[in-house]
């Protein structure tokens, strides 16, 4: 799929016809936007319905698009994860941006992250759990999701990890990110090369820009 832009509505229209038939595509000023009414499945038929606006970035796929909830139904605090604004907190993006991205189309970001998204919500108001477990609120929530994504638990490590990502190319007699005090050729090489094929240096160079950012957040919060 190529990158759709502000100057194409009628591709994504023609996309969301045959599943979202309730969702509209058009533009508003530069914005690109898709605006309606969203389904919520289960086992195939529809149990509610939320009215959601999804703003496409002009770089998706490699941003991720940004949804609201329209109909204020959601109350706006963090257990919704929900920010003040009604932005809609899915997901932390490298989530999404570590697929392949001939998988990261419109269509899948609708039905994985806004699906499950707005499904959680309809547990939410019957007063129930997420049945799939959910991140944890600010940067324990982001650290909780880079450790799934690098397979690394230390924080340290982590962004040793994402330092070493941010390199167009990786050399294997560099000191290995999990401080083993080994080569790369000799240690996790295998690792580092699957990594690569996921996370581009400029997803690297953004997830480090995150982390500090939510670690910043969470200090102010502390103090």
């Amino acid at each position: 799929m190529r990158k759709i832009t502000p100057l194409d509505p009628h591709e994504l229209q023609r996309q969301l016809e045959g599943k979202y038939p309730d969702l509209r595509a058009f533009c508003e000023g530069v914005r690109l936007l898709v605006r309606g009414s969203f389904p919520i499945l289960s086992e195939y038929s529809v149990i509610d319905r939320f009215q959601i606006e999804v703003e496409i970035h002009p770089d998706f796929p490699e941003e991720t698009p940004q949804v609201w909830e329209i109909g204020q139904r959601i109350p706006r605090i963090v257990d919704r994860h929900t920010y003040t604004n009604g932005g809609s907190c899915l997901l932390v993006p490298e989530e999404w941006l570590a697929q392949p991205i001939e998988e990261r189309t419109l269509l899948a970001f609708l039905e994985g992250p806004v699906h499950n998204y707005f499904l959680y919500q309809c547990f939410a108001e019957l007063g129930m759990d997420w049945p799939h477990g959910e991140r944890q609120h600010g940067f324990e929530g982001v650290l909780e999701a880079f450790s799934g994504l690098l397979g690394v638990k230390d924080p340290v490590q982590l962004l040793n990890f994402l330092k070493l990502l941010t390199y167009e190319q990786i050399k294997g007699h560099w000191s290995c990110p999990c401080g083993s005090g080994k080569i790369i050729r000799r240690c996790h090489i295998g690792r580092i090369r699957e990594l690569q094929t996921r996370i581009a240096p400029s997803v690297a160079r953004k997830s480090i820009e995150r982390i500090a950012k939510e670690y910043h957040r969470a200090r102010g919060r502390a103090d």
